[in-house]
């Protein structure tokens, strides 16, 4: 843990919200003090800061949220367009003794009556005085372009990127990409900076070298291939649409095409050829597809194949879990499985984080939603029947709840989570089940060899 790299993460207000909080300022206390107005637009800092942190949380990334004043950032100037001044170094340092990341809001800082801003584009300027005061050895600016570029390449086609450059051009060519202040400030403490887009590999160095344009480099969208399109192909499906630079989408294989085109992006195709979907070698495979017939060659032909895969299917990890693994490191490839255990909630993630800890001594809890769910039901008076139909309303369970109510789903799941966690394998069969239909009660499971209790 202590050779990791330690990362501040200093955040700007979603899009537009500066510009929206300046308005209700405006709105509200018109010819009010420009203290009172940088108390009201700081919010948006605030509020990307702890979305940042709650992603991070939910990723199993350990990390802290700290507001300035908790590391005693202070700025002096006007209230609008003020400059940091200093910080808690000792304070700040202190905090990666815990975590790996460190978000902070941009922005603003701590002036002497209160909270002030450091103008537009401020949160550059954040980022290089941090760079500067806890001895970084770069500060990398994540911008909505990958790179600075010797005209505006939204306005002129035959803009040419820039793979480096000094201080002084920086502030010629940047345009207010850059904030004019946080070029000043990092010639003055000698820190680089780079200007990056997310998804780009590379950037444009900003530091004391002579200019130097790009090579021209394109990223290439990383080729995906999604097989099935329930509620989680659907999901990945959406996310890949949503970013079309960065990702290259195959047809999405699915059993009747004609019905999943109902309704969906017009960009989306499907198709119920394997082999058309699996087409132009894919980068990267996602498996939503379920079951254990298709889905299961599937997974060990993509690994043979050379491509990475994503697997949500938890039946087919309980069976090929060490298969999966060997194909994996045979092929060179990445083998993925959070989501076949608790979907959004990093469970695996956090139990890699313990266990490197060597803190895992045990795992509690409830493994399948639905059983939750239909039990919470029967225990306010609610038959059975009507509890798994509003489930299945819900989005909770599938047409056939079988695979829930008679525990297979928990199974496979404890099957996955106790190879993973303690090296132990154990097939499926090997766990023992009862049907919710015949249980009055939550059915515990107890390995205690394994140290293990999940209510199903």
């Amino acid at each position: 843990m202590a050779d990791r790299e330690k990362v501040v993460a200093v955040v700007s207000a979603l899009d537009g919200e500066t510009d929206a909080l300046f308005g209700v300022g405006n709105d509200v206390g018109q010819g009010c003090s420009d203290a009172l107005l940088a108390r009201l637009v700081r919010c948006g800092e605030l509020k990307s800061a702890a979305l940042m942190g709650l992603a991070l949380e939910r990723s199993g990334i350990p990390s802290a949220v700290v507001d300035p004043h908790e590391m005693d950032l202070r700025a002096e100037g006007e209230a609008l367009d003020a400059n940091l001044t200093g910080l808690d170094k000792a304070r700040v340092l202190a905090r990666f003794e815990k975590v790996d990341v460190i978000v902070a809001p941009g922005f603003f800082g701590e002036g002497a009556d209160g909270p002030v801003t450091l103008g537009r584009g401020g949160t550059d300027l954040t980022a290089v005085e941090f760079a500067h005061w806890l001895g970084a050895d770069r500060v990398r600016l994540i911008k909505d372009v990958d790179g600075v570029y010797t005209d505006d390449p939204a306005k002129v086609a035959n803009a040419k990127r820039l793979d480096q450059l000094d201080y002084d051009e920086a502030a010629k060519v940047s345009r207010g990409l850059v904030q004019d202040k946080a070029i000043t400030r990092a010639k003055e403490q000698n820190v680089v900076i780079e200007v990056a887009a997310l998804g780009r590999p590379y950037a444009t160095r900003i530091a004391a070298v002579d200019k130097r344009a790009g090579d021209g480099l394109e990223a290439r969208p990383l080729k995906v291939a999604v097989l099935g399109h329930g509620a989680v192909g659907a999901g990945v499906c959406a996310h890949l649409l949503a970013h079309p630079g960065r990702f290259a989408l195959n047809p999405v294989l699915v059993r009747d095409p004609d019905q999943h085109r109902t309704g969906a992006p017009v960009a989306l195709e499907f198709t119920a050829d394997p082999a058309e979907a699996l087409a132009n070698d894919p980068d990267i495979v996602v498996e939503t597809i379920g079951g254990t017939g298709l889905a299961r060659a599937l997974s060990q032909s993509v690994l043979r194949e050379g491509a990475h895969l994503v697997t949500a299917n938890k039946a087919v990890m309980a069976l090929d879990f060490e298969r999966l693994h060997e194909l994996a490191e045979e092929n060179g490839r990445s083998l993925r499985y959070s989501a076949t255990i608790g979907g959004g909630v990093p469970i695996l993630e956090l139990v890699d984080l313990l266990a490197a800890n060597d803190t895992l001594l045990s795992v509690e809890g409830v493994l399948n939603g639905t059983c939750n769910f239909v039990l919470g039901q029967l225990g306010r008076g609610v038959p059975l029947a009507e509890a798994v139909a509003e489930a299945q309303r819900l989005g909770f369970a599938e047409a056939d709840p079988s695979a829930d109510v008679d525990g297979y789903d928990a199974a496979d799941k404890l099957a996955i989570l106790v190879r993973h966690a303690f090296g132990v394998a154990l097939h499926p069969d090997q766990i023992s089940r009862e049907t919710v239909i015949t249980a009055s009660a939550a059915l515990w499971i107890v390995p205690s060899s394994l140290g293990l209790m999940f209510g199903i």
